[in-house]
């Protein structure tokens, strides 16, 4: 984000390694984490970041009134409360399969980022990942692989 001096070393790096593999198949997200979501999203534009920007999970729960929210987005914001990532930048490679693949602490290049990315590309989809196994939730599912950074 914007006060993340090595995330922002990192970016074009990233964005490079993002524009390669993107056509390929892989998803990258960016997480917003101690500011709002809209200084990380004008921060990344104006560095030319092209994947999209969401907020830091686990400070959904402190934003949401319960009485006012589906569901759904009550069980996530609970679930989310207690994760945690300390350092930055953190890389999260995950497969398609929704299977964490490698943790990474530390600034990457984009030959690293490449390597990493081609890497979970090359894991088969086996299904979902999440959810009842059924015939419905299978057909519903498109696979697409989804290293976070």
């Amino acid at each position: 984000g914007s006060w993340c001096e090595p995330c922002q070393a990192e970016m074009p790096a990233i964005e490079a390694a993002y524009k390669e593999l993107q056509p390929q198949g892989l998803v990258m997200l960016g997480i917003s984490q101690k500011e709002d979501v809209s200084q990380s999203v004008s921060y990344a534009q104006a560095a030319g970041a092209t994947f999209p920007i969401f907020w830091d999970p686990s400070m959904v729960w402190a934003n949401v009134d319960p009485a006012s929210v589906p569901e759904d987005l009550r069980q996530v914001a609970k679930d989310t409360k207690s994760w945690q990532v300390n350092n930055q930048p953190t890389h999260i490679f995950i497969d398609r399969n929704g299977i964490v693949q490698a943790v990474i602490l530390s600034p990457m290049t984009t030959e690293q980022a490449v390597s990493y990315g081609k890497e979970i590309l090359k894991i088969p989809y086996s299904g979902p990942a999440l959810g009842p196994a059924t015939p419905e939730a299978s057909s519903s599912v498109s696979p697409a692989a989804s290293p976070t950074a």
